[in-house]
């Protein structure tokens, strides 16, 4: 849980640097400090007095541009001589590390981290020199991977398998790709009687499945609506197929290539069975899947603004869950991807920000100073006729497509915020691909949100402020009040950045 504005009126803070040297586990600070700890051994931790104040920078780009990153500079003054510990086979980077924040008087789980990551790169020199590290969490640190090594074909999980499906990996289905009648999902020939196997099956999920059918689609073609089974593999991982003895209108071909549509139901089901489509659930899933921390107080908060977008996508190639989420369902959703005090989840962002979502007032001068000039940028990326392709096929062509401008005209659709962009900037096209989309409300859900947000330009701001800032986080709704700039309106806290000297630097995006 992270801390509010009356948790630091007052308090003490300081920086605990928890990270492995020479195998063993060290905690620094700027102090030695002993604090109490009820769930260590001997309910208590030692921290040593050999840090100096760390410089880090929280950022998490709106508006799906990209997942937050942490970064941090630190310096260490141990003692001991790191040359001792390279000798014996202990490394300096690629370090587990931790950075949190410690509130004087609390216990050591009360803390609040600031950073879990890993060392990027690494100085040092004999004992009594400073060792320098560089810190950094992002998405990149999941090492789970969808599909999960053992979801393919082989001799082991299906022995009577068509020669064209050895190899493959099952597919990861979400929601109903194919639902506007895409032949979207790959079907693998899994079992074949002149394989020798006892039944003609297609694979069509590598997991359990919401959906009672799916309609099938051969080289042809043709299709027809096959029910769906669940049957276990040969390494006893639980499978969705379709038998193609019930087959009447599609070809039975093992050296055929089939397709589904997930028309009746939905793939990926959650604990309880229920599918799982809505862009809040499907974030939820993919970070549970993942073997990043999870806020998962943040993910289930989030569902319900996220679940009117509808994600329907298919996996079946191997890539990390934080990052197909990052890549496939960021970009359509407004929110930023946060790290967060407790973990990663998918933070639900206003479109057009407004003082009532502000969690603070930021007003110069009281204690709040100006850093620089105001800048405004994303010229080039204003756009205000604006296009989607989306449901994809199985070869991730796009068999749909939804237009938005400025009026109603060409098919396309029009909002106010692409009329009033057209008028200041011009006509400024922008066309693109989803591959998490098949659903046309949610499509069009899309791009009337890319109008807004995307239609003018941004205007960045940095403020100084104190350490009683600290409880803010990157994706905070604030009120800026700046008279020298007649200011006075809500933005959003992109990025916190630690300075020397106990500052905080607060940048923010303005939308105009």
């Amino acid at each position: 849980m992270r801390w509010s504005a009356a948790d630091l009126r007052g308090a003490r803070l300081w920086w605990v640097v928890s990270v492995r040297l020479g195998g063993a586990l060290r905690r620094f600070s700027t102090a030695s400090l002993d604090i109490v700890a009820a769930d260590e051994p001997g309910g208590a931790i030692s921290v040593e007095g050999a840090l100096a104040v760390p410089i880090l920078r929280k950022q998490a780009p709106a508006y799906g541009a990209a997942p937050e990153a942490r970064t941090a500079a630190l310096t260490i003054l141990p003692t001991d001589a790191p040359g001792a510990w390279l000798a014996q086979g202990h490394r300096l980077e690629g370090q587990p590390v931790e950075v949190a924040l410690w509130r004087e008087g609390d216990d050591w789980s009360q803390r609040r981290v600031q950073l879990r990551g890993t060392t990027t790169s690494a100085k040092w020199g004999a004992a009594g020199e400073p060792i320098d590290l560089d810190i950094e969490e992002s998405v990149d640190q999941d090492r789970a991977v969808l599909p999960a090594p053992g979801m393919a074909v082989s001799a082991t999980t299906w022995p009577d398998a068509a020669t064209a499906a050895e190899g493959l990996a099952y597919p990861v289905v979400i929601g109903q790709p194919g639902i506007g009648g895409a032949q979207a999902t790959p079907a693998l020939y899994v079992e074949s009687i002149l394989a020798g196997g006892a039944r003609d099956l297609l694979l069509v999920a590598g997991h359990p499945v919401q959906a009672a059918s799916v309609t099938v689609y051969d080289d042809s073609g043709a299709s027809e609506s096959l029910a769906v089974e669940h049957v276990s593999d040969g390494a006893g991982q639980r499978v969705a197929v379709v038998d193609l003895a019930g087959a009447t209108t599609i070809a039975v071909d093992p050296e055929g290539t089939y397709r589904c549509a997930w028309v009746s139901g939905a793939g990926w089901v959650g604990a309880d069975g229920s599918a799982l489509r809505g862009a809040g659930d499907v974030a939820a899933m993919m970070l549970a899947a993942s073997t990043l921390p999870v806020d998962t107080g943040a993910a289930l908060a989030a569902r319900e603004r996220l679940n009117q977008y509808l994600i329907d996508a298919v996996i079946d190639a191997p890539i990390s869950p934080s990052a197909w989420l990052a890549s496939a369902v960021l970009p359509v959703v407004p929110a930023a991807m946060v790290a967060g005090v407790s973990g990663w989840s998918l933070r639900p962002l206003p479109v057009a920000p407004q003082l009532g979502d502000a969690v603070a007032t930021l007003r110069i001068g009281t204690g709040i100073t100006r850093d620089g000039q105001a800048v405004a940028e994303g010229y080039d990326a204003i756009a205000n006729a604006l296009s989607l392709r989306y449901a994809p096929d199985a070869e991730a062509e796009p068999t749909a497509e939804v237009k938005l401008a400025a009026a109603i005209e060409g098919g396309a659709h029009a909002t106010q915020a692409a009329a009033r962009s057209l008028a200041m900037w011009g006509l400024r096209e922008l066309s693109t691909e989803s591959i998490a989309i098949h659903d046309p409300a949610t499509a069009l859900r899309v791009l009337r949100w890319w109008s807004v947000v995307r239609g003018q330009p941004q205007i960045r701001l940095r403020y100084l402020v104190g350490t009683e800032w600290a409880w803010v986080e990157p994706g905070d709704v604030l009120r800026v009040v700046d008279a020298d700039l007649s200011l006075d309106c809500a933005v959003i806290l992109d990025a916190v950045e630690w300075l020397e000297g106990g500052l905080l630097a607060l940048e923010v995006i303005r939308w105009n």
